[in-house]
């Protein structure tokens, strides 16, 4: 049943593909080849029976405890797996603080990032967070020396999703990352920036924007900000004709187990 559901989306949407063909140039159809690249990342893996499910990287359980209707993922305790975080304040005979997610293999500063190109090594993560924009985010991480390591970076947006926390409020293993901000609005920057086609009903026309894509804590949410087609993320008042550059926390990550 599911490869015949499969063959007819597959169908639908090259149809699909042959009819806007005719409507629209070439640009468009490339950008709709670049969102379904985009999504590719993000497709699971359906097995025979259809139960088991895998990603590109290992995964642990959302913790979600609560069942609000039998069979939802709070019926399934520690399925896939359970989470496992440790903590490491101090690491590699350094002042520097990581958290290791035992399950996926990821590395965390345990710490927001506190300004452009400097990390926190307090052990309480007392230092001011400061707000950054996506370049500036994308910069301090591939730039950062810390504990031990030079290989940091932003997370993607799946990667970021791995430390969500659906039974505790805000969604965030707080016990792991303390300091983690969850003002409304104010999120996290992932390295996740795409090409979106929107339609623009004041011209008639389709636009493609580019968006940048954070992760908010105080809900659990992803959201992309609408931003220009260039890698400084920028956001358009459409009533005031103003643009601003969009500022967000930051939280670097290395490694994966293979």
């Amino acid at each position: 049943m599911a490869l015949f559901r499969l063959f007819i989306t597959v169908l639908i949407f090259l149809s699909f593909l042959i009819n806007v063909s005719g409507c629209y140039d070439d640009s468009f159809l490339d950008a709709l080849q670049e969102e379904e690249d985009f999504v590719a990342p993000f497709d699971i893996v359906l097995n025979d029976d259809e139960a088991s499910r895998t990603t590109f990287f290992p995964i642990s359980d959302t913790g979600r405890s609560e069942v609000v209707l039998s069979g939802d993922d709070a019926s399934y305790q520690n399925i896939p797996t359970a989470p496992r975080f440790t903590i490491f304040d101090n690491y590699n005979s350094t002042n520097d603080d990581i958290v290791l997610d035992e399950v996926t293999g990821l590395m965390w500063l345990k710490c927001t990032v506190v300004d452009k190109n400097v990390a926190d090594t307090d052990d309480n993560c007392s230092g001011i967070n400061k707000k950054l924009s996506w370049s500036q985010a994308s910069e301090t991480c591939s730039n950062l020396i810390y504990g031990g390591y030079d290989d940091w970076k932003l997370p993607t947006v799946n990667e970021l999703l791995t430390i969500l926390n659906f039974d505790n409020w805000p969604l965030v293993y707080s016990e792991y990352f303390p300091d983690t901000e969850v003002t409304v609005n104010e999120g996290y920057w992932t390295t996740t920036s795409k090409i979106f086609i929107e339609y623009s009903s004041n011209y008639e026309s389709y636009d493609i924007t580019d968006w940048g894509w954070i992760v908010f804590f105080q809900g659990g949410g992803v959201f992309g900000v609408n931003v220009s087609d260039i890698k400084e993320k920028v956001k358009y008042n459409e009533e005031t004709g103003e643009t601003t550059v969009e500022k967000q926390f930051v939280r670097c990550v290395r490694g994966r187990r293979k």
